[in-house]
């Protein structure tokens, strides 16, 4: 091995998602793997730093939304968000709740205050729970 040079390159992570010839790849071990469909999907909205109920969506706007869900709400929101309740605008609402961008809404405006989240989103739903204890639901 005399008389021979060695090139070591170090190459730090990136904090964004890089595509080599239009496609991702993901490293695991020794070897690299091509992301596609939803895996690809989770990891450029991981990258983004958003969740996905963060994007907006492009099929949905205010006649999607239930105005009923939004006034039961503002009726439980009295104590932790008192400027909500007095609030008329339902876009004001929706604003100061983070569930609109600009114009559009957020993919969790519909979730949560969808006339009908299913046209949408047919595998999703929601759970709520409430805490009787620290450590028991």
């Amino acid at each position: 091995m005399k008389d021979r040079d060695i090139i070591h390159i170090l190459v730090n992570p990136s904090s964004v998602s890089i595509s080599y010839d239009g496609k991702y790849y993901i490293r695991s071990g020794s070897n690299n793997f091509e992301l596609t469909g939803e895996e690809l999907t989770n990891f450029l909205i991981e990258k983004s730093g958003k969740t996905w109920d963060e994007f907006f969506e492009e099929n949905i706007n205010f006649d999607d939304i239930k105005i009923k869900t939004i006034d039961e709400f503002k009726k439980f929101a009295v104590d932790r968000i008192p400027s909500i309740v007095s609030e008329k605008e339902y876009q004001v609402i929706l604003k100061k709740l983070n569930l609109l961008e600009g114009k559009k809404l957020k993919k969790a405006a519909i979730l949560l205050f969808g006339e009908n989240p299913q046209r949408f989103y047919p595998a999703a739903y929601l759970k709520i729970g409430k805490f009787l204890t620290e450590t028991d639901i």
